[in-house]
């Protein structure tokens, strides 16, 4: 039977997640966060983001427990938003519609959240939403799992929920696009001279982008900082000038629970997709000025740029040898979620169907006559070598000229593994036959072949 492909493997439950910027929030009733806030505070941009965004510097003393100041999340961002000079979104009503479209009913799971806060927040929170949803979904679709998919940031929450906090082994696949799996160059600049440049002008973003846990949980942990692109050193090696200690501290420690429960974790973790761009003007590393300002760099190799935000070195899970297996595309940062290239990627991930597999968990010995006379019955037996009674196998016989088919069988289990078939053989000639397993067997094998005569005596 064809796969039903507007329908995810086992009932699976998809769970959208995105970026940073990408959620809607609202404090007492009035949006904070939004397109319509943005339009109408052009005029003192920077002042209006810091008022309504700012959390105070407890913010940091318990970033796994979130510091409530009253803001909550409303929605998934449809349409555009930008902090300029550091961020911008696209909004994602594109990719749910799609999604929505191909995979109907409750299969597709928002998941807004408060960007400002730590991703370890935002990630126990999606533990606590998706938990009890998949339980109950559970009900009818006994095999489902998770799939985590995430734009931007909320790749890093996806990560710390899937590597860290997922005890049972719900999730089965991180599918990201443009995720910061190592940081972003950018975010130090930012941090550490507390402004950034749009156009001529410097906004000045300090006090705003330094009292967000979030923000500082991007700083690159890939060597970044240097005189040169060929002198480069971690952050946590170097000291960078206006870079604020908690801010460093958090970032490092974040990333460094998720290496730590990688590393527990062995084998037993979901599969992960990265989707990236690798063409567009990218910031990949920083200098440091004589006044004390950092510089940011951005190479002018396309081979190692990334997607104006997020440098190809940072795009693809690290523990990865290479990043080989990741899908390439050529859009930018912000609307990535959005290209119908990346959407059809990303349906085609969903639907995957499992293949058989290419190495057999089982063989088998065969034993059978080599000749038989016309009239008589030929008998061929075959023995598991796990002495499985559960193989599905069958023999057959076929025109070693024309390779059709002449008599199939299917194999009786007789006990310990045995398995037998009789076939009443009238023609005379020279035959092929093999012993193989059916193909909706669970359990595949080697065919065995060999050769058949029938003549008489």
């Amino acid at each position: 039977m064809e796969a039903d492909v507007t329908q995810v493997a086992d009932g699976d439950l998809i769970v959208v997640l995105p970026g940073v910027l990408g959620s809607i929030l609202a404090r007492n009733g009035r949006q904070t966060w939004g397109y319509r806030k943005i339009l109408g505070s052009l005029h003192k941009l920077a002042d209006t983001l810091t008022d309504e965004l700012s959390l105070p510097p407890e913010a940091f003393d318990h970033p796994a427990e979130g510091f409530d100041d009253g803001t909550r999340p409303t929605g998934t961002l449809r349409t555009v938003g930008i902090v300029p000079g550091l961020f911008t979104i696209d909004g994602y009503d594109d990719l749910l519609a799609a999604l929505r479209r191909r995979f109907p009913g409750d299969t597709v799971l928002e998941f807004p959240y408060d960007w400002r806060q730590s991703n370890e927040y935002s990630a126990r929170l999606l533990q606590a939403t998706v938990e009890p949803i998949l339980d109950r979904r559970r009900r009818d679709h006994p095999r489902a799992r998770l799939v985590l998919l995430a734009h931007s940031m909320g790749g890093l929450v996806a990560r710390y929920y899937a590597e860290c906090l997922d005890t049972r082994k719900l999730t089965r696949r991180v599918i990201t696009f443009g995720t910061p799996y190592r940081g972003a160059a950018k975010a130090l600049a930012v941090l550490a001279n507390g402004a950034a440049a749009v156009g001529p002008f410097r906004l000045r973003l300090g006090e705003l982008v330094r009292s967000l846990p979030s923000v500082a949980e991007l700083l690159p942990t890939y060597a970044c900082v240097g005189d040169s692109a060929d002198a480069l050193r971690p952050l946590a090696e170097v000291t960078v000038p206006g870079l604020p200690e908690r801010c460093r501290e958090r970032g490092l420690r974040f990333h460094a629970d998720i290496e730590a429960a990688i590393v527990r974790n062995g084998t037993d973790r979901p599969s992960y997709h990265a989707i990236l761009s690798h063409r567009q003007s990218t910031v990949t590393w920083t200098s440091v000025a004589a006044d004390g300002t950092v510089v940011a760099h951005a190479p002018g190799d396309f081979a190692e740029r990334g997607d104006g935000t997020v440098p190809r070195c940072s795009a693809a899970p690290p523990e990865w040898h290479d990043d080989a297996a990741s899908v390439f595309v050529a859009g930018r940062h912000a609307a990535l979620q959005q290209q119908r290239e990346v959407l059809t990627q990303i349906q085609g991930i969903l639907t995957a169907r499992r293949r058989p597999p290419m190495a057999v968990a089982d063989e088998i010995a065969v034993d059978a006559d080599s000749h038989v006379l016309p009239g008589g019955t030929w008998t061929v037996s075959a023995q598991s070598v796990e002495q499985s009674d559960k193989l599905v196998l069958e023999v057959t016989v076929s025109d070693p000229v024309t390779c059709e088919p002449l008599a199939s069988r299917p194999m009786r289990p007789a006990g310990d593994g045995r398995y037998e078939a009789r076939l009443p053989w009238m023609q005379a000639g020279l035959f092929r036959w093999h012993v193989h397993s059916t193909p909706l067997a669970a359990t595949p094998v080697d065919p065995v072949s060999d050769v058949l005569l029938c003549t008489t005596a």
